[in-house]
């Protein structure tokens, strides 16, 4: 032991002077090699693998589901904002002062997510288990639109230059108080194209001024032109107006069937405001239970499961009613049966949750079968009481019909 002890002290002297020697030897000895990436091409190589399309829109309505949002909402904003360079943070940010794509929803951003988001491919939820999407990285697929993106939330204004060449001293991206540094009043352009509307049908940030905190987090993506994405070392796609109205009916006739499995959002709203023209509402889907259960019960009775330790074994079976309402079409409505099943073990010895979490999983199933017409609640809840039933059997759960697994 003291032989061994004699040579970790050999050694730590060793090292030490091993690093004043490198100290003492100036740069003509001694060079600083490392690997490195620069944050443009991680990103381009991160969008290789979100291919363009209503999938980024998905990415971003899982982030607000997983935030706890009730409310998510999309709005093709055509408008060309004012560009005054005394008025932007820099006469360079002039240039992403037209049409763009903004994304709401009703959560606040807290710490661990601007933690997560200014760490590119790392996300904070990757240990939540009732988190599926990851903010550091599926984010990142906004960039197939732009090459600078913003966004406000409480009294926070972010934004992100990948590049460093809009924002001023180079810096690749900055954070402020916007109320506390007036930016209204300052750099009024800058914040303007986030502001709410009077005219036209109700937004969620209608009330938001730039004086006071917004009630949730608003993003701008605005599209990239067709002479910034030759520049452009992260992605040179264009979107013309078309082709992103094109995606936002896309988005909107696939709102209903993704409302089923979320957690948290009730409501996705789609919006197109074009200059000098009246607001168009492209669609308004809404989910509601069916059977008078609150869906905030259901919601606090899968968290409560979900947070025990160990797991427990839930089984949850509710109808789900979804609205859809569109421009000169009548509103539709369907009626849906879902259950749920969230990991623990059963009476019946069922081995799939421990499989599961051998392979550091969680046991996470959902299953929606639509129903035929609107039944009255006494019919939704003979339907809940069959399903059980018959889930419970051999066999059971067959019977007839088109279902949505998740």
């Amino acid at each position: 032991l003291e032989r061994a002890g004699e040579q970790r002290e050999t050694n730590h002297k060793v090292s030490a002077e091993r690093d004043c020697e490198m100290e003492r030897g100036g740069d003509e000895d001694w060079i600083s090699f490392h690997q490195q990436e620069d944050l443009t091409t991680r990103l381009h190589n991160i969008l290789e693998e979100y291919p363009p399309g209503i999938g980024i829109f998905k990415e971003f309505l899982q982030n607000a589901d997983d935030a706890g949002a009730r409310k998510f909402a999309l709005v093709f904003d055509q408008r060309q904002h004012s560009a005054d360079a005394s008025r932007l943070f820099s006469p360079a940010m002039g240039s992403w002062q037209g049409p763009a794509l903004c994304v709401y929803n009703d959560a606040l951003f807290t710490d661990g997510d601007f933690e997560s988001i200014s760490h590119v491919g790392r996300s904070g939820k990757h240990d939540d288990v009732a988190k599926i999407g990851k903010y550091g990285l599926g984010f990142n697929c906004a960039y197939h639109f732009t090459d600078v993106v913003s966004f406000v939330t409480a009294d926070q204004l972010v934004v992100f230059d990948p590049h460093g060449t809009s924002l001023p001293g180079g810096r690749m991206g900055l954070r402020c108080n916007f109320i506390k540094r007036q930016l209204v009043e300052v750099r009024k352009d800058q914040i303007k194209p986030f502001l709410g509307w009077d005219e036209g049908p109700f937004v969620p940030w209608k009330d938001f001024n730039g004086r006071g905190p917004l009630d949730g987090t608003l993003f701008r993506l605005p599209l990239r032109s067709i002479d910034q994405a030759e520049k452009s070392a992260i992605a040179k796609n264009v979107f013309d107006e078309e082709e992103v109205v094109q995606m936002l009916v896309e988005f909107s006739e696939a709102a209903g069937s993704m409302l089923l499995f979320l957690k948290n959002v009730e409501e996705i709203s789609i919006f197109i405001r074009r200059p000098d023209r009246p607001v168009q509402v492209l669609a308004r889907v809404t989910a509601s239970s069916g059977n008078g259960v609150g869906l905030e019960a259901l919601r606090e009775c899968r968290q409560c499961s979900i947070t025990s330790n160990p797991p427990r074994l839930l089984r949850c079976s509710y109808p789900l009613r979804i609205q859809t309402e569109r421009p000169h079409l009548p509103t539709s409505e369907q009626q849906w049966l879902l259950h749920w099943r969230w990991s623990g073990t059963d009476k019946n010895g069922d081995q799939a949750p421990s499989v599961a979490a051998g392979l550091g999983l969680n046991l996470w199933v959902a299953i929606a079968a639509p129903l035929p017409d609107a039944p009255s609640p006494n019919t939704l809840q003979d339907d809940l009481d069959e399903w059980e039933g018959d889930s419970g059997k051999e066999g059971g759960g067959s019977r007839g019909g088109v279902g949505r697994a998740y």
